[in-house]
């Protein structure tokens, strides 16, 4: 429900809650992909997590070309940050 009421705002769970993922944004350039994810109001907030995770996105542990491929997988369901570790995993061991 909670996520629904976000989605409709337009906002991401983070938001609605009021933690502020402006301090993981300075830990990257506006052209990094981690930073567009967390200006993206729609991005789904598993992934948000993800890049707020500045030690696993430091650079080279996540590859832009790896964000771009992350980004455009669409799952069925929800899916956990460590889910989307998983999924990076599988996106590395098949490029």
């Amino acid at each position: 429900m909670i996520t629904r009421i976000a989605h409709t705002l337009d906002m991401a769970l983070s938001q609605l809650f009021g933690e502020d993922t402006r301090e993981a944004q300075k830990a990257y350039s506006a052209e990094h992909p981690a930073y567009k994810i967390l200006k993206n109001a729609g991005a789904l907030e598993e992934l948000m997590a993800l890049a707020n995770d500045r030690e696993l996105v430091a650079p080279p542990r996540v590859t832009d070309d790896e964000w771009k491929s992350l980004g455009l997988i669409k799952l069925p369901g929800e899916v956990s940050k460590d889910g989307y570790v998983q999924l990076l995993i599988t996106v590395r061991a098949i490029s």
